[in-house]
């Protein structure tokens, strides 16, 4: 509750956090950048939203790539840099297209859809 007396809670809407188990104050994400869901509690849940992705070296979303699909928290500094590392929190190749581990954020079309599977 964020008022003495109230018996119902107050939660900060989506795209902004509290680190106040009071809730004194809601604090703004980043221009850019939002939260799953509400209720939020730490700042690091501030993230770039479906679509975007976090540039590497900067605290900036910038929109995804054509042949790419990018979940919510998408960061270009996840994105596997050689065979076996994990794939998490990463823009994706979608089907169809492909890129190189030297070089990921360049994307090139198959000739061969099926050559491609994504990912």
């Amino acid at each position: 509750a964020s008022q003495e007396g109230q018996s119902l809670c107050d939660f900060c809407p989506k795209g902004e956090y509290s680190n106040d188990t009071r809730l004194t104050n809601c604090y703004p994400c980043p221009t850019g950048f939002t939260t799953a869901q509400i209720a939020s509690v730490l700042p690091s849940t501030c993230k770039c939203p479906e679509t975007t992705f976090e540039a590497a070296g900067e605290k900036v979303c910038r929109p995804c790539l054509p042949g790419m699909s990018c979940p919510f928290g998408s960061k270009e500094a996840n994105i596997p840099r050689e065979p076996g590392d994990m794939l998490v929190d990463a823009p994706q190749v979608t089907e169809g297209f492909y890129s190189e581990y030297s070089n990921p954020l360049s994307i090139y079309a198959c000739r061969l859809r099926s050559h491609c599977p994504g990912g």
